[in-house]
């Protein structure tokens, strides 16, 4: 039998990653310790130890892997960046032509929403990053539409357009609505929708207009959902943005 050997970049990837993550957790350590230490021996101020806390703060904060806000020709890209950091985590806006490696060094994506079609452009590597990824995803509209279509489900022109606010209806809680109502409003902008899930997927909820406004594959960490949380017109938007980062 031939042995499959894993491929030398690959391995050196991984490599790095451990090693940046063995530096990351040791500067939490040292700062941490610092602050305990003078803490401890009583020889430093109120405002000298809130000086050093705010410096650890900020150095885990500036050595965390971002979560990669995938820009596909969303209008609301930015808001999406200022939900994530509002919610204490580092987001990175890229294009949709981000590259293979920087995709995989991620924390977490999160894939806009956007004006083309899943059948009609071209997204470059983020379909195989989908399929393979163990991180979490979570789509949004045409985010929501990219990961149907890459892991087997389908996509269809809607009946009619939709713009404006929708009611939805959650069907099961799962782990991106836990914690929401049995219906909200929310903010909707699309022409596509998903007919039917990939394998592995669960439905959380539907609208009048729209089959599956919401669904996730836990196992794999892998959300969607067809409105737009991040705007201010849907109710408990930054709860389904929260739930999501629960999982990073």
């Amino acid at each position: 039998m031939t042995e499959v050997k894993e491929p030398l970049f690959e391995r050196s990837l991984l490599f790095s990653a451990e090693i940046n993550l063995l530096a990351y957790l040791w500067n939490i350590y040292a700062h941490v310790n610092s602050v305990v230490i003078c803490i401890y021996k009583g020889n430093v101020s109120g405002f000298e130890i809130r000086l050093l806390l705010l410096v650890a703060y900020n150095l885990v904060r500036g050595n965390a892997m971002p979560i990669l806000i995938v820009d596909m020709g969303s209008q609301y890209s930015h808001v999406i960046w200022r939900s994530v950091r509002d919610l204490s985590r580092e987001g990175k806006i890229v294009p949709k032509d981000v590259s293979q490696k920087e995709l995989s060094s991620a924390e977490a994506i999160i894939l806009s929403g956007g004006p083309s079609s899943v059948t009609k452009d071209n997204f470059h590597s983020i379909p195989n990053q989908i399929k393979k990824s163990g991180m979490p995803i979570l789509g949004i509209c045409l985010g929501h539409q990219l990961i149907a279509h890459s892991l087997g489900g389908k996509v269809v022109k809607g009946k009619s357009a939709e713009y404006g606010i929708s009611k939805i209806v959650v069907d099961e809680g799962g782990v991106l609505l836990s914690g929401l109502p049995k219906s909200f409003n929310a903010w909707v902008s699309h022409f596509d929708e998903v007919a039917a899930m990939p394998p592995g997927f669960v439905r959380l909820a539907h609208s009048e207009t729209c089959g599956v406004e919401a669904m996730e594959n836990a196992k794999r960490k892998i959300f969607s959902v067809q409105f737009h949380p991040e705007v201010w017109h849907t109710e408990n938007g930054e709860k389904i943005l929260q739930n999501f980062l629960s999982q990073v």
